[in-house]
């Protein structure tokens, strides 16, 4: 980039991007020089015949004595009376004869002080550039404050990107601090949701737990056998859901902590499938629930933590019955997963089918987060967050995957996927 001179037109270099970095050496203009001899009217004749000369160097035996400006010449010529008179004198009596001279190696501001500083009755249009006492050409005012001006755009366009890019710093780091503060009051506000679920599902079974013990214990003398059985199978019933709990937090802690250590080993996941279809037998007959396993006829191995992928298997299953409704049915289909349509299988994927509610589209995500409800369980399905969350860490330990997509007919389904043995 450069800088160009009112008068000649010549470009004056830009060095390290900065114009202040330029000399008075870049600002010099070679021009003609006359003799201190040269009378008035060939001064005239000389700047008639060439627009673009603006000064005159005035030299007396090779030495500087003066500079003549085209613009006071003129001005002086114009006042004056008897031209063939004037015209015939020495330039010497219109000339300047102490012209502001500025050595080739002073900067742009240096020149710019010496110019405000050491001149008096205003700014000089022209001055002489010397090294070494010697005449190198002249320079123009108009061309110093041209590069003052240049410097003072190029810094505030500095200072410009500077503060745009501080608001864009600032704007940014509100935004993080706005949504960490979301983020915080989410955590908490699901804390407290949390607390409030968790004390409801341990007073609901320790509730039944000592309304039933209670009972037996008054009634054990007088009430029949079955009576007295119905009471133990409830207390049963509580103590299995408040070790469900405990075991939810206990495996939460533990995979939080990095402490969770895998008992790998070879099972079958059709066998243990089934076991766990088995164990809610009694819910889903209460509920008239179908739930019904499609599985392969050959054995489905794999090497896993039987015991924990059996707790994934309870909480996906416990979930679908949670928001299946009355005289419904449940799908759980096991297949064999293959790389493209061609062996070896790479695994089993197992799909957990329900005729629910669905689940919401902006939580198909938040639903795996730990004390996370849908808001479909909010409305009375209970819980307490945690099950597909623990499910989610267990898959992701055993390499496999758990994700959740609603059917175009209604209802959830949840897709397991296993890497097989």
């Amino acid at each position: 980039m450069a800088n160009k001179s009112a008068y000649s037109g010549k470009a004056f270099p830009v060095q390290d991007g900065d114009t202040l970095a330029c000399t008075a050496a870049d600002l010099c203009h070679a021009v003609r020089f006359i003799d201190a001899g040269t009378r008035n009217s060939e001064v005239f004749e000389i700047f008639e015949a060439a627009p673009q000369i603006q000064c005159l160097p005035v030299l007396a035996d090779g030495l500087l004595v003066g500079l003549i400006n085209r613009q006071s010449f003129m001005v002086q010529i114009a006042g004056r009376f008897h031209w063939e008179v004037y015209g015939k004198k020495r330039c010497t009596k219109v000339m300047d004869d102490a012209p502001v001279r500025i050595d080739a190696a002073m900067r742009i501001h240096e020149i710019a002080d010496r110019l405000v500083g050491d001149v008096p009755g205003g700014l000089p249009e022209s001055f002489v550039i010397v090294c070494d006492g010697k005449l190198q050409g002249v320079g123009f005012t108009s061309d110093v404050l041209a590069a003052l001006r240049q410097h003072e755009r190029r810094a505030a366009d500095e200072l410009r990107q500077h503060r745009d890019r501080l608001f864009a710093m600032i704007e940014e780091r509100t935004r993080d601090l706005r949504l960490a503060k979301q983020e915080a009051e989410r955590a908490n506000r699901a804390k407290s949701d949390f607390l409030t679920r968790m004390s409801h599902e341990l007073r609901t079974p320790l509730h039944a737990i000592m309304a039933f013990s209670q009972l037996g214990t008054q009634r054990h003398s007088d009430a029949d056998r079955p009576r007295l059985g119905s009471f133990f199978a409830r207390i049963h019933e509580s103590t299995v859901k408040l070790s469900l709990l405990v075991d939810d937090l206990l495996s939460l802690s533990r995979l939080d902590t990095g402490r969770i250590v895998l008992d790998l080993g070879y099972t079958d996941l059709g066998e243990l499938l089934a076991t766990v279809r088995d164990t809610f037998a009694d819910t889903a007959g209460h509920r008239n629930i179908v739930v019904r396993v499609d599985r392969p006829e050959a054995p489905t191995p794999l090497r896993a933590d039987p015991q924990r992928i059996g707790q994934v298997l309870t909480n996906v299953l416990g979930n679908a019955l949670k928001f299946s409704p009355l005289n419904s049915e449940i799908v759980l289909r096991l297949a064999v997963e293959y790389s493209g349509t061609a062996e070896p299988a790479v695994g089993y994927r197992l799909d957990v089918i329900d005729q629910g509610p669905g689940i919401p589209d902006d939580e198909m995500e938040s639903i795996f987060e730990s004390f996370n409800l849908s808001s479909r369980t909010q409305t009375g399905a209970g819980g307490v967050g945690l099950g597909l969350s623990i499910s989610r860490e267990i898959m992701n330990l055993h390499g496999g995957s758990i994700t959740a997509r609603n059917l175009p007919a209604g209802g959830a389904c949840f897709s397991l996927h296993f890497p097989r043995a």
